[in-house]
């Protein structure tokens, strides 16, 4: 599947958070995301952020990101393949929302 359209697209954007304990261990709670680059200064560097709901991250002290995967010298995605990532120490990146 080669996603032309803005709703194909959207649909391989969304990320899958799977939440969980301080040992590593995943407690059954799952979210989903996205990431959006925002630039930062005049200088034309940019931050990427993840964006989702603050009850996602309340489940739990860590959490895995599940990117999906694109074919090898592809624009397309490789369907059913993910590249996992599970983040520590993001304490000190979270930012909530000012409004609740």
């Amino acid at each position: 599947m080669n996603p032309t359209s803005i709703l194909e697209s959207i649909l391989f954007s969304t990320i899958q958070i799977n939440l969980y304990d301080n040992n590593n261990v995943p407690n059954g709670h799952t979210g989903t995301g996205f990431l959006i680059n925002v630039p930062v200064g005049n200088d034309g560097l940019s931050a990427v952020f993840l964006v989702s709901n603050k009850h996602v991250f309340n489940k739990g002290p860590k959490f895995q990101l599940n990117f999906h995967c694109r074919k090898p010298n592809e624009l397309e995605p490789d369907l059913g393949k993910i590249f996992p990532h599970l983040t520590t120490g993001h304490e000190n990146a979270y930012f909530e929302h000012p409004n609740p």
